[in-house]
Formats: C-alpha cells, structure tokens, sequence
C-alpha cells in the first residue's frame, strides 16, 4: 500500500458528505487523490444559505490532491437532472485520469437521475473496488444497503455493528453481502477529542420544520414547529438557564422557507443558524442539546453533553436503545434531565458507532479503503 494507488473521492451532498470530508487529506498521504464534485458540490450549484461551507473543502482539495473537478449544476427533479448528468457520464474517460484503483463516494443512496449506475460501471471496468459512506442515520427499514450492493458500490461503510446487524435483520436481500458492510463510525467527529464541553447556550438541532415537507420517505415524521417550541417552553428555559436557545435549521438544497422563523418573531432569547464554519464548536458550547434523532445528534453524545432526542421527528435508526429518547414536551425534559444519564453515554457510543470511544474513525476509513485498493 503506498503512493503508486490512485483514489477517486466523490462528493454529492454536503449535509450527507460532510461526515467523511476531513478524511480527503489524509487520505492523499497514503495515495494519488482525485475528486469529482457533483450535484449539490459541484461550483456550478448555487449555494442557498448564509455562508458556503463548500468553499473551504474546495481549498483543501486545491492543496492536497492532483486534481479537483465539478460536474455540471444540480436540479430539481430525478428527469431533468438524467438530461444533465447522462451525458457527462458517458465523457468520463475523458473529465477523469482513469486508471482509479479506489473510488469513495459519500453517500450509499443514489442520486436520483445522477447517472451513478453509469458511474459504477465504468469504475468497474477498469478493477476498481467503489466504496460508499452511510447516507445518514437512517431507519433500518427501506434502507436498501444490500439491494444496493454491485448496482452502485461494492462496499459500504455503516456507522457500526448495531448497523450491521439491524439491516441483515430487516433487509430481504441477499445475506452474504453483509460482510461488504463495513463498521467505521464517524470521521468528522474524531475531532470532538480537542474540544471542551462549554455551556453557553441551549442547542435545538431540527430536522423538518414547515409541515409542507412531509411526503414520501418522511411522511411518518412530524415538522417542529412553533407548536413544538410553546410544548418545550423553549422562552422559559431560556430564562431558566440564563442563556439564549440556538436553533440550528437543516439546510435543504431545493427546499428554504422562512416559515418557522417567521411564526416564532417576538420570542424572546431564540437565535436561529442555518450554516456554521464550525459544528464541532457549535455542539461543544451548548448547556445541553436537544435534537431528533439526526447524523449530528452522534457528536453532544459523544462529547458527552446532555442529549435529548425527540423520536418522532426524525427517522430513529441506531437511537432506539438511547437512554434520553424523550416526548416533545417541557415535562418530559425536565424529568430527562433529573435522571441524568450522560454516564451511560459511553456505553451506547461503543455499541453504535465503530471508533466513537477513542476517536479513530478516520484512520479506520483510510485503513480499509486502502486495503481495497487493487
């Protein structure tokens, strides 16, 4: 294993990617790194919030990497993005430096209509082992991993043996797959190690916020709401604890509405993020969080900053066995936090998330993409 490998990193989706990002440079230590930016990170795609994370992940690759290239632009619609993205496909051989002894690509769930079929097939021609990273934390039901399995990757990263055993448990499909499943946590995290729980606010991390948004894979959830803050007396904890409520919103590539800040003007001590330079930072200076049961929601455990997780906003996947899984009301989080279950914090991170007690998530990511490499 050495320099002589040539890698190709993909990425689609930032919120999705963002996860496996701060492999990309150490990654290029061990090897010849290409990456391929598509749909949403893609330069070509407008970015609709207030700051562009992308732009320093953008340098970052600059730095480290032999080549950075962007596909077309993102947009709505599985159709009208085939019309975009069939045709790039079919130019690869000339866009990219094949051959590619690895590709990683950041998310195990298809775009729809971003040819990724077409893009499989052609790093298979050349011997390449296509490697995907989890989508999110997913419920386990509909997740599709296996199905998956030799149509878009030959292998997929999971967040961990919970993982594994849950989607062997539930998918239908073909069980000997299940050792392409591969127990590896969260590498954005491994840098919660150099921070310092510091309680400056309360942190809302909320997932569907306009009612609106709740069709397809997400109908079963319900949108927090200006209902949602009055049932957690959200203006009372501030006064409470001292302190503002942060509420950090989902940035959603096709999907941004004022809505549900617009019903909540003339609440005292609420701020709202959409994008930050720093989640990391973000979660380590919150009092305690309050979330569903997101990707993010790893991190304030990890930290081992007091987590509440509200079940029925977001889809519940490796949370089902969380101690502080609550109701969406002031009682019930007052009651949590009475019990304080921070101390079997530790215990649910080992059994979830490979790599999450001492950080090296990462390291085991280089490790067996690198294994991988023909």
């Amino acid at each position: 294993m050495g320099v002589n490998h040539n890698i190709l990193v993909i990425t689609t989706v930032y919120r999705v990617g963002e996860k496996i990002y701060p492999i990309i440079p150490l990654l290029a230590q061990h090897a010849n790194v290409d990456v391929l930016n598509l749909y949403q990170m893609s330069c070509n795609s407008p970015w609709i919030g207030t700051s562009d994370p992308r732009t320093a992940l953008y340098d970052i690759c600059q730095k480290c990497c032999n080549r950075v290239i962007h596909g077309p632009a993102a947009c709505k619609g599985g159709d009208n993005m085939a019309k975009i993205y069939d045709p790039f496909a079919k130019k690869l051989d000339k866009i990219l430096s094949p051959p590619y002894n690895a590709m990683l690509i950041d998310n195990n769930i298809p775009t729809k209509g971003g040819a990724t079929a077409d893009i499989y097939q052609w790093l298979k021609k050349q011997g390449a082992a296509v490697i995907a990273a989890p989508h999110s934390n997913r419920d386990f039901k509909g997740y599709k991993v296996l199905k998956r399995m030799s149509n878009y990757f030959d292998y997929s990263f999971v967040l961990g043996d919970k993982d594994i055993k849950n989607i062997i448990k539930t998918e239908k499909g073909d069980k000997k797959q299940k050792k392409r499943l591969i127990p590896a946590g969260i590498p954005s995290n491994d840098k919660l190690k150099d921070y310092k729980h510091n309680g400056k606010y309360i942190l809302v991390i909320t997932n569907i916020t306009d009612p609106k948004q709740i069709q397809g894979p997400v109908k079963h959830l319900k949108p927090f709401t200006k209902a949602e803050v009055d049932a957690l007396k959200l203006t009372k904890l501030a006064e409470e604890f001292n302190c503002d409520v942060v509420i950090k919103l989902k940035n959603k590539m096709f999907y941004q509405t004022d809505h549900f800040e617009d019903s909540l003007k003339g609440y005292e001590g609420l701020k709202f993020i959409t994008d930050c330079d720093d989640d990391n930072k973000l979660i380590a200076n919150a009092k305690f969080v309050i979330s569903h049961p997101s990707t993010m929601a790893f991190k304030p455990v990890q930290l081992g900053v007091p987590t509440f997780l509200l079940g029925r906003y977001g889809m519940v996947g490796n949370f089902y066995d969380f101690p502080d899984l609550i109701e969406c009301d002031y009682k019930s989080l007052k009651k949590a936090m009475e019990k304080d279950n921070t101390s079997k914090y530790k215990d649910f991170i080992r059994e979830t998330l490979t790599g999450g007690i001492d950080f090296t998530s990462s390291q085991i990511y280089i490790k067996n993409i690198l294994e991988r490499c023909s």
